[in-house]
């Protein structure tokens, strides 16, 4: 069956703001192969070079800032990786919802999902395709019915 969600062969250590952001959305990993892996910033207000410095470790002035880490190649040992089939998933939803806040213009642009990003054993692709447009429509669905859907 393969690795599940909350198990240690399906995991990326990260600092606890760091897991928030990814949690949040704001940032997201790409498969691109079998141990390839890319980091999108999505949230285009930590790339803002205009605005405050935002950094992802270190202080204001020093450090890695979003802009450094921003579409590069995630490094990580060859025996503990994520699932490409989980983080495709995340990166297929984070990507939704970053459009949804209107995040994507013509000097940011949505990541492109390879189909890497699925490879698996166990990955049933129009059953995932079905589930995303599902989920989709429901996520407007309810959105519209409260009206928050600004």
């Amino acid at each position: 069956m393969g690795c599940k969600l909350h198990e240690p062969c399906n995991i990326v250590l990260m600092q606890k703001q760091l897991e928030k952001r990814f949690d949040n959305w704001d940032w997201t990993i790409v498969p691109e192969g079998p141990d390839a892996f890319r980091v999108h910033v999505l949230n285009p207000h930590l790339l803002d070079p205009k605005g405050r410095e935002q950094y992802v470790t270190g202080h204001t002035g020093k450090g890695t800032t979003w802009r450094d880490v921003n579409n590069t190649l995630l490094h990580l040992p060859p025996i503990a990786h994520p699932a490409r089939r989980l983080c495709g998933l995340h990166a297929t939803l984070a990507v939704q919802e970053a459009d949804t806040k209107g995040w994507f213009d013509e000097k940011h642009e949505a990541p492109k999902m390879s189909e890497a990003s699925w490879q698996s054993p166990t990955f049933d692709h129009l059953l995932m395709k079905k589930y995303l447009t599902d989920e989709a429509a429901n996520s407007f669905d309810a959105e519209t019915a409260s009206g928050s859907g600004d």
